[in-house]
């Protein structure tokens, strides 16, 4: 605390030579002029003073015969004038400061990661039409619409998370876990489980009864369906052929996966029964019969 008031009120380091440099400490005490850093180097001694002690130098230099000579100059007072000297270095500095204060609300750069069948180019396209671009401020960025809209609009979404780290804006995804290649890489896989119907290079989750959906996670796959839609027996719950888009949104090419995916299906099971609309009683009379 003693220093950040020295500092504002302004010190000089001096240099102190001559017949008694001893005795002019003394005298500096006795007048309660402050010194401070006081270093002996053989011939002189070095330290520091306050500025307005400074001022009061000249009777005890001449009193005991010693010189006095200014190393250095430190603190407020002398950091201003400097300062005023130059305006323009002072001017450029305050602006280059607000200056990137006011950068620093704006989004400079979006990074999607995680995407591996949508492309960038769709995805920033996708961003746009939200109303997320670069150059945009950043308070008007709605981290959980945006998170919701990107699970809407993209089915083979299944998490998604978006953060903004300074001026960036970080998008993270995860597709549905895949593990067939690209089109025309790999030949049909062994034939699929119960409940799956199969295609050229993958395999489709279909019904196997009929019913209303009421719950459904996706693995792996395009749903086909949602909760709450009837279905038929047949109908394809979840598709292996998952499309690859273009910038212009038209279908590049499809990648070919075995569907897998957990479908719950509400159904009615009808029962047929008949029955007689007569029938025979047995009354029993209590009589035993003994053979000998």
């Amino acid at each position: 605390m003693l220093q950040f008031i020295q500092y504002l009120k302004g010190y000089v380091c001096i240099r102190v030579w001559g017949y008694s440099p001893e005795r002019f400490m003394n005298l500096c005490s006795n007048r309660d002029i402050l010194l401070w850093n006081i270093e002996s180097h053989g011939e002189y001694y070095t330290m520091c003073i306050t500025v307005s002690g400074f001022k009061k130098l000249k009777g005890i230099v001449k009193k005991t015969g010693t010189k006095v000579a200014i190393q250095k100059r430190c603190g407020l007072p002398f950091f201003v004038p400097g300062m005023k000297r130059r305006k323009i270095f002072l001017i450029g500095l305050v602006g280059s400061l607000a200056f990137w204060m006011w950068m620093s609300t704006f989004i400079w750069a979006v990074d999607v990661s995680g995407n591996y069948s949508i492309s960038e180019d769709i995805f920033m396209d996708f961003l746009k039409e939200n109303g997320i671009y670069v150059g945009m401020k950043r308070s008007k960025v709605n981290i959980e619409e945006l998170e919701k809209k990107i699970r809407q609009d993209f089915g083979i979404v299944t998490w998604t998370s978006a953060k903004i780290d300074g001026t960036r804006l970080e998008v993270q995804i995860k597709e549905n876990e895949v593990t067939a290649g690209i089109e025309g890489t790999e030949t049909a896989k062994e034939e699929a489980g119960r409940g799956t119907e199969k295609n050229e290079f993958g395999s489709d989750l279909v019904a196997e009864e009929d019913g209303i959906i009421v719950s459904m996670v996706t693995r792996q796959g395009v749903p086909q369906v949602a909760v709450g839609m009837e279905v038929k027996k047949g109908d394809i719950l979840v598709s292996g052929s998952v499309p690859v888009y273009n910038e212009d949104t038209t279908v590049k090419f499809y990648q070919y996966y075995e569907a897998d995916a957990d479908v719950y299906i509400r159904r009615q099971i009808r029962k047929k029964e008949e029955l007689p609309l007569h029938y025979e009683k047995k009354e029993y009379t209590g009589e035993e019969k003994k053979e000998m």
